[in-house]
């Protein structure tokens, strides 16, 4: 199994596009999460996923972690890590 993931930017991720009521009391909101999964054979498949999230406080660091399990048949590929600021702006971008 070979796990990817994928960050396609053109979104608008400033914190002032998220609504009043979502960012009331919240530590983190997630903007996107998409995963699909595609078997390429018996042994062999692919799962992409996507996942956004503003951390509005400290207290939601630890969401903004991602684990894959994967096993010694898996490999796990990163495509793209991107970080932006409250504004939406990039601030950094590492690819693999």
């Amino acid at each position: 199994m070979i796990f990817s993931f994928l960050n396609i930017t053109a979104q608008n991720y400033s914190v002032a596009s998220i609504p009043d009521s979502l960012k009331a009391n919240s530590n983190c909101v997630i903007r996107e999460f998409s995963r699909a999964d595609e078997l390429k054979s018996v042994n062999t498949g692919t799962v992409r996923i996507k996942r956004v999230i503003t951390v509005l406080a400290k207290e939601g660091d630890g969401n903004a972690e991602l684990s894959v399990n994967y096993d010694k048949n898996s490999t796990v590929s990163i495509k793209e890590i991107v970080i932006y600021d409250s504004n939406g702006n990039k601030v950094k971008s590492v690819k693999q």
